[in-house]
């Protein structure tokens, strides 16, 4: 039993029995405190749901699983076939200053061999190097996306309530 379980009903184990002192309870003054708590079981329940809402979402973290889980939770609750996987992540070749004093060998196309070195250095965009800026990509099914609850933009706001601030993500239907 919590401070947040109240009973409204009406029998003898009603709230407005509970309160009143036994010398007090007649009918009339029974009823009269049923309609005036009946006014208040509304909010009450309001906040029960929105309670039982948020203690889901602090049970939960930003670690893959538990991502993975609300959004199948929420989703695909049956089959359960949304999933997260990795961005494509190259690894850059850094260019350094003159300063720095450490050296870097380029090659062309046409130099392969040439230069005494295997196969040439390739030059990557920050766009390339981290997928356009996603650090993971959160895969639907295209029949999870077609149903009539799926909302890409509530998915998007599940999403961003649980990752790090640091990381980005993109959503790609399968």
């Amino acid at each position: 039993m919590s401070a947040f379980d109240l009973d409204f009903g009406s029998d003898d184990a009603g709230l407005a029995r509970q309160l009143l002192p036994d010398r007090l309870r007649g009918p009339k003054r029974m009823a009269w405190l049923v309609c005036l708590l009946a006014a208040i079981e509304w909010p009450y329940e309001n906040l029960m749901a929105f309670r039982a809402a948020y203690l889901y979402q602090l049970a939960h973290g930003p670690q893959v699983c538990h991502i993975q889980g609300w959004l199948n939770d929420t989703f695909d609750n049956v089959e359960r076939r949304i999933y997260i996987s990795n961005g494509v992540n190259n690894i850059p070749n850094y260019l350094y200053q003159q300063d720095e004093l450490k050296p870097v060998y380029l090659a062309q196309q046409s130099e392969v061999g040439s230069s005494g070195y295997a196969s040439p250095d390739y030059l990557f965009t920050q766009s390339e190097t981290d997928a356009g800026g996603a650090n993971f990509i959160v895969n639907v099914p295209t029949v999870v996306a077609g149903e009539a609850g799926y909302d890409v933009n509530y998915l998007i706001a599940i999403v961003n309530s649980l990752k790090l601030p640091n990381k980005s993500f993109t959503v790609v239907e399968f």
